[in-house]
């Protein structure tokens, strides 16, 4: 049986692909943020694209660990996430928390939605990216 690791993590400039494979455990969502910083370090701005291989079923620990790493990547050089859905139940529980969040961010299942998202980001990387408005699909 093959082992199939819990994230992965992959660069192509100016985008970072975090690729959760399974539910995350605490620790687990801790080592995949902390992945996400050392794939980023060379970058000074950069867009975060989350795109989860099976349906996720957060807990509201996850949820809150998740929500204040979101935070801690914007000072990271992190200009936006964006988060591709899987299960559309995952974004009901999510969004409690992700409203807070003071990062342009989205969730679609939508692959042309992310990628105008992503889009958008990257052209306003120079430019002021606070004026972004975060969307839901």
């Amino acid at each position: 049986m093959e082992f199939i690791p819990p994230f992965e993590i992959q660069v192509k400039a100016p985008i970072v692909y975090a690729i959760p494979n399974t539910n995350l455990s605490l620790t687990e969502v801790q080592a995949y943020f902390e992945e996400i910083i050392e794939a980023s370090a060379h970058l000074d701005q950069w867009v975060l694209f989350e795109y989860a291989q099976t349906q996720i079923s957060p807990t509201s620990s996850f949820i809150k660990a998740t929500t204040k790493n979101y935070e801690h990547l914007q000072h990271r050089g992190c200009i936006g996430i964006a988060h591709n859905l899987v299960n559309p139940i995952s974004w009901v529980l999510r969004s409690r928390s992700i409203g807070e969040l003071s990062i342009p961010f989205t969730a679609s299942c939508n692959p042309i939605e992310l990628a105008n998202f992503v889009d958008q980001l990257i052209q306003n990387m120079d430019g002021n990216s606070e004026n972004m408005n975060w969307t839901a699909g």
